[in-house]
């Protein structure tokens, strides 16, 4: 057996962004068997796509429209994340196209950025609170088959949170410091500041005060649901999310409520803007 891969093989590998998300409680309420929420939440997921799609462009608006200089390559670099759900699991991928400018690798990591923080929001308002990680490296996707460190890696890292929230894994955060030295003005995107936030986020059987770079829960901006200003209080509001289709908070999940709760007090200290916008 050759230990070299062949060129078709080796034609597979992509390098790229990788984050590996779970929904948190999605199992306590499918022990109940197949109900009406079943397909509510399966329709959700398999609609998944479009919404993100859509709330992008309510989002980003101006920066879409074809009259936009610099439409078509934001619109290549979003159309470049890809999706796919396993049960509670969902892999967000986007990699390096080769031969093309490496100048447009910046945009294409801060528009995975976007996507992944509205899909974490849209998933926290649809009552399907998700924790994850995102990487960079190597990785293989055929239809619904993956593999790679990076997946491992985001898999392994988002699995230890003891919230809901999104931490950049070193990997990731690595390739951004490299970006900026490409595109410094993308920092707005790339570094810590209103997108990414260190946090000490807690983690289980892990004792430590390390900050962890993670996505902003409160930065996306989405029409059709109760603005944060409304939300006149915090733990209701994520105790409702947790136990939304009927889930279960039991007394493993109830250190995850408390934890969310801390991180969007956090998050309202460090941004009271975001806190007080209209959608």
């Amino acid at each position: 057996m050759e230990d070299k891969l062949t060129n078709k093989d080796a034609r597979r590998i992509e390098t790229g962004f990788v984050g590996f998300f779970d929904i948190l409680g999605y199992k306590s309420f499918l022990e109940s068997g197949i109900t009406e929420v079943t397909f509510k939440v399966i329709d959700i997921l398999d609609g998944l796509a479009q919404r993100v799609d859509k709330a992008l462009s309510e989002h980003m608006g101006d920066y879409l429209t074809p009259d936009n200089p610099a439409a078509f390559d934001l619109r290549w670099a979003l159309d470049r994340v890809k999706t796919l759900t396993v049960s509670d699991s969902i892999l967000l991928w986007s990699s390096y196209e080769e031969g093309r400018d490496r100048s447009k690798r910046p945009e294409q990591a801060a528009a995975f950025l976007v996507v992944a923080s509205i899909f974490e929001r849209l998933m926290f308002e649809e009552g399907l609170p998700v924790r994850g990680a995102i990487a960079f490296g190597d990785f293989i996707v055929v239809e619904h088959v993956f593999a790679g460190k990076p997946i491992v890696q985001a898999y392994t890292l988002g699995e230890s949170l003891d919230l809901a929230a999104c931490a950049i894994h070193p990997t990731a955060e690595s390739e951004f410091e490299t970006l900026l030295t490409i595109a410094p003005h993308e920092s707005t995107f790339l570094a810590d500041g209103m997108h990414l936030v260190r946090y000490p986020a807690p983690r289980k059987a892990v004792k430590t005060d390390l900050e962890l770079l993670c996505l902003n829960l409160a930065w996306p901006t989405l029409t059709g649901y109760k603005p944060l200003k409304d939300r006149k209080d915090p733990r209701r509001y994520i105790q409702d999310q947790f136990s939304a289709h009927h889930k279960q908070v039991g007394q493993e999940a109830i250190s995850k409520v408390e934890n969310t709760e801390k991180f969007l007090r956090f998050l309202a200290g460090q941004f009271p803007y975001l806190f007080n916008r209209d959608p």
